[in-house]
């Protein structure tokens, strides 16, 4: 009997217990359910699809400046069809690295005659040839040579602008060796002569060989500045196409944007993507006329500075340029996150600042060489998801 009276006293407590679980699980779905259909403020609404740079697009005054004058670089307006993405408004640019050797591609010198400034050892020596096959492009400078003493040099000095001892320079060239063996030449800073080899063909080759890379950086040191060319066991030497370019500077077009004071919206911690549109000028390399060549890859970027001034971040890409049938616009971007802060800590620095930066070349000394393409329609977008 009292075993009976137990279990009736257990059954309304169990019960209970189960009312108490439904009741609590039907706040959580009432909770749950005001939670799914209030609309909570987007704080970054004003940020999503907004072009951070809007008011600061290429060619606005004071915005992106380069980082060398216009004798080593030059960006200016062009006239071109622009992609469909770009706003109103929007123009091209040229941007390009110049090539510092005066007449690089001998298109200023009439076939037949030698060329501006460079000296020989014989009144015949040096000629501009446009004669195919053997001419390069349509000025070649041709050297032929009947005696081992004969040389050809021309003195950098007359780089525009005229170079200045402790700064380095690269420089690149195409040639054909006709003959049985090689020709040796002379750097700025180099004591012993250099030689280029290449038995049994008539090719055209660059230098510096792509798969060796040969020397080809030269720092300029006091006295007389000669690029010298001379014979080893050749008949004639084919020269064209010769850059040189710093190498020991930045040489890019670049934007700086205060943290508080450079857009409309204040800059936040989080993500950033830069993008621009390119069109390249032509195959990589490949000379345009008057000394212009197209550029053979591109690099952009981001960067963070602090409050001191000093780089605390960098993100940057290069697009290799490739051989195209046509050329169109394409439009590349770069993402970096940007933390505004002190490691470890918490406080946003107001000072920091953002730099956006391009470059018509590879950013490695073995990918580098002049060369320019168009750019349109600047880009910074902070995404915050």
């Amino acid at each position: 009997m009292s075993m009976g009276n137990s279990d009736n006293r257990d059954k309304p407590s169990s019960q209970g217990f189960i009312k108490k679980r439904l009741f609590l699980f039907s706040l959580i779905l009432l909770f749950s359910g005001l939670i799914l259909t209030c609309e909570w403020p987007d704080y970054f609404a004003a940020y999503r699809g907004t072009n951070l740079i809007a008011t600061r697009d290429f060619g606005k005054p004071g915005a992106w400046q380069l980082s060398r004058d216009n004798l080593e670089m030059a960006f200016e307006e062009y006239s071109e069809p622009l992609p469909a993405e770009a706003p109103e408004g929007s123009k091209a640019y040229l941007l390009s690295i110049n090539n510092l050797f005066p007449n690089g591609d001998f298109s200023g010198t009439t076939a037949g005659d030698p060329p501006l400034l460079w000296v020989s050892t014989a009144a015949d020596f040096l000629v501009v040839d446009s004669t195919a096959p053997r001419s390069i492009n349509s000025g070649t400078l041709r050297m032929n040579f009947d005696a081992s003493t004969q040389f050809s040099e021309i003195d950098l000095i007359n780089l525009s602008p005229a170079p200045s001892e402790g700064e380095s320079y690269l420089v690149r060239f195409n040639y054909r060796i006709i003959g049985d063996n090689a020709i040796g030449y002379i750097f700025p800073g180099f004591s012993d002569q250099e030689t280029l080899q290449r038995t049994g063909s008539e090719e055209i080759f660059s230098f510096p060989d792509p798969l060796t890379q040969e020397n080809h950086v030269f720092t300029i040191t006091e006295g007389q500045i000669l690029l010298s060319f001379g014979e080893k066991d050749v008949e004639q030497f084919y020269l064209d196409d010769l850059r040189i370019m710093r190498s020991d500077t930045p040489l890019e077009l670049a934007l700086s944007i205060d943290r508080l004071n450079s857009t409309d919206l204040e800059l936040l911690p989080g993500l950033y993507e830069f993008s621009f549109y390119l069109k390249q000028r032509g195959n990589p390399g490949e000379s345009l006329g008057e000394n212009r060549y197209a550029a053979s890859a591109v690099t952009y970027g981001i960067r963070l500075f602090d409050n001191e001034g000093y780089k605390v971040g960098e993100q940057a890409s290069t697009e290799i340029l490739q051989d195209l049938a046509d050329f169109s616009w394409e439009r590349v971007v770069v993402s970096m996150n940007c933390a505004f802060t002190r490691p470890f800590g918490e406080e946003l620095f107001d000072n920091y600042r953002i730099e956006l930066f391009i470059s018509p070349t590879a950013s490695t000394t073995s990918g580098r060489d002049v060369g320019e393409i168009l750019i349109t329609y600047p880009r910074l977008e902070y995404l915050p998801d």
